[in-house]
């Protein structure tokens, strides 16, 4: 376990076959006008440079800025980023990609903001800012990651996020209560129902704390052949065609079928971890309002789990639907969700 120095924050960084653009992200984290950081990196079993440059940086920079994390090949992101987590006690937490690049107000720019939320023991917040995509050169594709996945900054209800992720994890900051419900939890939860670990995590701060966006781009996000998850935008003669493409084939129906699925098994994943965090946090008799609000939140989730198994009308699932605001990003795609509950 690598205990962290009091009131830094941890940003743990994943790594794999990330040589190409390693120490370009890694001297734009060290640049940072906010300085109370360490960077804390675990590699994934890489077979090209990658470690050999990791042992370069950590010797050019000063003992204990950059700390290497040994440990198993963990086989995906999402995996490294918990196994991570698991292993690293800190005050405040990031996810770093390999290949990225931070401006340099990032950190102090999202801290600023966190901190100007309640910050009581065990709030749960977490804030995450918008990107901008770029190419392998730095070039700008697009000024705004969020817009260019038709997503709302301010799409963050737990229902919302339930059915879409509206955040990067490379973008997100959040404190060590957060951190804890999640790690444990670990042991109960399925991650091959859980797409990506920041999913999981925005997810869990929106039902027991508060979820805020920063609307400015402070990190370039860059699109290349490797990356794990991307930005993709469709034109509308691309989305026309696919549409049509899915209706004449069925595919569009059996594609809808497994999204609800899936947000449904999501949701059951969430509710593992918000009900072992409120069951730990509440053992008094007396309960405040917002405990209750809280508890109301989470035994809707695990409703929504199990809807599958509920003789439910389509009116009845669209109307819980609308109550949870169990939306996608666009009142579009929220449409064609209804249409096939």
């Amino acid at each position: 376990m690598e205990q962290i120095p009091f009131e830094k924050i941890a940003i743990l960084m994943a790594t794999y076959n990330g040589e190409k653009y390693l120490r370009q992200q890694v001297e734009s984290i060290m640049n940072q006008t906010y300085q109370k950081i360490v960077l804390v990196i675990h590699d994934d079993g890489s077979t090209d440079g990658t470690c050999e440059l990791i042992s370069q940086l950590v010797e050019e920079y000063e003992p204990g800025k950059i700390i290497v994390l040994q440990g198993k090949s963990c086989g995906s992101a999402k995996a490294n980023f918990m196994w991570m987590l698991a292993h690293v006690e800190s005050d405040y937490y990031m996810f770093a990609d390999q290949d990225d690049v931070w401006l340099p107000e990032k950190i102090e720019k999202t801290m600023k903001r966190y901190l100007e939320i309640d910050c009581d023991k065990d709030n749960y917040n977490l804030i995450f800012t918008d990107m901008a995509v770029v190419d392998e050169n730095l070039k700008e594709i697009y000024p705004s990651f969020i817009r260019s996945i038709d997503r709302d900054i301010n799409h963050v209800w737990p229902g919302q996020l339930i059915i879409d992720n509206v955040a990067a994890g490379c973008t997100m900051l959040f404190g060590r209560d957060l951190r804890d419900v999640i790690v444990d939890s670990m042991e109960d939860i399925d991650l091959s129902k859980v797409e990506m670990h920041d999913r999981l995590l925005i997810t869990v701060a929106s039902v027991l704390g508060l979820v805020y966006g920063i609307d400015e781009p402070l990190s370039l996000y860059r699109q290349h052949g490797d990356n794990e998850m991307g930005a993709v935008h469709e034109t509308l003669f691309d989305k026309v065609a696919r549409n049509i493409k899915g209706i004449v084939t069925g595919e569009r129906a059996e594609g809808h079928a497994a999204f609800i699925k899936g947000a449904q098994d999501f949701a059951g994943e969430v509710y593992k971890v918000c009900v072992k965090a409120y069951s730990h946090r509440n053992t008094e008799e007396e309960h405040s309002y917002e405990d209750f609000y809280r508890l109301t939140e989470i035994n809707w989730i695990e409703d929504y789990a199990h809807m599958g198994e509920k003789n439910l009308s389509r009116n009845e699932k669209i109307d819980f639907y609308m109550a949870h605001h169990l939306e996608r990003a666009t009142e579009e795609a929220t449409y064609r969700m209804y249409k096939w509950i």
